[in-house]
């Protein structure tokens, strides 16, 4: 088991099991809801990551479903915690690299998505795919072996 505060420390969530994937995000969605050039997260089973305590966690949605409910902690609004939730498929946890560094050892990341529409370049040897669909299959392929596991 391994927990991840926010930023501020006043929310924390329990992360049980072993990670499924850890991907980077280029989407403008993800700039956005991070205030980053991409988010660097890993995914969990949704059922394998609970909040602890006076946790408090505001999700939106930043587009029409099926979409990710992105969480920020209620208190100091950073992202914390986001769920996917889609028919016929386990529900998946997304929790941000950085809350996770140092508790646990993280895999590398295996794939960086939705790279055309990134704000910075990133020279790395990890697969670079552009597009919605070339995205979207890149993730699941890597995904769905570890959810039938």
């Amino acid at each position: 088991m391994t927990t991840a505060s926010c930023p501020c420390g006043l929310s924390t969530i329990e992360v049980k099991g072993d990670p499924l994937l850890r991907i980077a995000c280029h989407c403008s969605l993800c700039q956005q809801f991070n205030a980053a050039p991409f988010a660097d997260i890993v995914l969990y089973r949704d059922k394998d990551v609970s909040p602890i305590g006076d946790t408090k966690i505001r999700y939106s949605r930043l587009r029409p479903p099926p979409a990710v409910d992105r969480g920020v902690c209620a208190h100091c609004e950073q992202p914390f915690l986001e769920r996917l939730r889609w028919p016929l498929m386990p529900a998946v946890a997304f929790v941000p690299s950085e809350l996770l560094a140092g508790q646990v050892v993280l895999p590398d990341i295996a794939v960086r998505v939705f790279y055309d529409k990134r704000s910075a370049d990133v020279d790395d040897s990890v697969p670079h795919i552009s597009g919605y669909l070339a995205s979207q299959w890149a993730v699941m392929r890597r995904l769905l072996p570890a959810l039938i596991a």
